[in-house]
């Protein structure tokens, strides 16, 4: 039962921290709108100060959630679910990319960037086997 809150914590988090591109993408494309619109606005205001500036706090109760849960289930089932541990994998490989971007100069960012804007769309591949596989 609680490997299962786990699960669905990390599911959350996982959520919560692409929503920061999600965001994003609209601010971008739809400003002038929801800027014309108070109540746009202050949505968007609550959902910048939610996701964009607390991305890396979602982004590490994700790694968290995924690593608890998975070492809870394995020591309830003493066996180790393969999408599940893709999934984590290339969550320690996002986490580690967005580190490495705070801590390299703009040239190296640009090309860290887009790999950690890729690696949030293959972890859908094995998140949905695995929510498929395990329910």
């Amino acid at each position: 039962m609680f490997g299962k809150i786990l699960g669905f914590f990390t599911l959350a988090s996982f959520a919560a921290a692409i929503m920061n591109y999600i965001v994003k993408y609209f601010l971008k494309n739809y400003r002038e709108k929801i800027k014309a619109s108070e109540g746009l606005n202050k949505f968007f205001d609550f959902c910048i100060n939610l996701f964009v500036k607390k991305h890396k706090m979602w982004g590490a109760f994700a790694v968290i959630g995924a690593l608890s849960h998975g070492l809870l289930q394995y020591s309830k089932f003493g066996r180790l679910n393969v999408p599940g541990a893709i999934a984590v994998g290339l969550m320690l490989i996002q986490g580690i990319l967005g580190f490495s971007m705070t801590k390299v100069d703009a040239d190296k960012r640009k090309t860290l960037k887009t790999f950690h804007r890729i690696v949030p769309v293959l972890m859908l591949i094995p998140i949905i086997y695995h929510l498929i596989l395990v329910g």
